[in-house]
């Protein structure tokens, strides 16, 4: 565990002890959200608990500095059936500009790239998920002895595929513009 190597690895503001109760005290609501399925709010507990390790470390310390993108890195298997992925960026970067003195822009490098791998592997969920939908229709069409007609075993993946293409389209060019938008502003 990354917060438990920092604090006993680095001088801290607060005594060790404290930092350990917090941990624990983390660990049951941590426990709870996930499952309550709340998932915005397990985020959002996390960055509380990052924010409380780091406080007045150096962020140019490599282990600090996974430890905030920690979340990031590990997105896809912890933010719940739906994407959170502009709340994680918000986070992350709101976690780098509190303790980042005094504010570099090489920081948004890293980001931009986590997202972008993220956005990536997401896609490659999706394609197995269709693939997966596909692949069940066509079975369930060999083994489903009343289905004698084979044309709408074509129907039923011609309609999940266009459900997904155009979902994924949708939210790509929406995130797109979005981060477009986002660095120009930042520039």
């Amino acid at each position: 565990m990354f917060s438990y190597w920092i604090v006993d690895h680095n001088e801290n503001i607060f005594p060790k002890w404290e930092y350990y109760v917090f941990m624990v005290i983390y660990c049951t609501i941590y426990c709870f959200l996930k499952h309550k399925q709340k998932d915005i709010l397990r985020l959002a507990w996390d960055f509380v608990l990052i924010n409380v390790v780091i406080w007045g470390k150096e962020l140019h310390d490599p282990m600090t500095f996974m430890l905030v993108i920690v979340p990031m890195i590990n997105a896809i298997n912890y933010t719940g059936k739906s994407s959170h992925l502009y709340l994680l960026s918000l986070l992350t970067l709101g976690t780098l500009m509190l303790h980042l003195r005094p504010f570099e822009s090489w920081i948004i490098i890293p980001i931009v790239a986590l997202a972008i791998m993220y956005l990536t592997s997401v896609r490659t969920y999706r394609l197995w998920k269709t693939e997966k939908e596909i692949t069940e229709n066509v079975n369930g069409y060999f083994l489903d002895p009343l289905m004698l007609k084979p044309h709408k075993i074509y129907k039923n993946i011609i309609t999940e595929l266009n459900r997904d293409c155009r979902e994924m389209s949708k939210k790509f060019f929406s995130f797109s513009n979005e981060l477009i938008d986002k660095v120009i502003e930042i520039s």
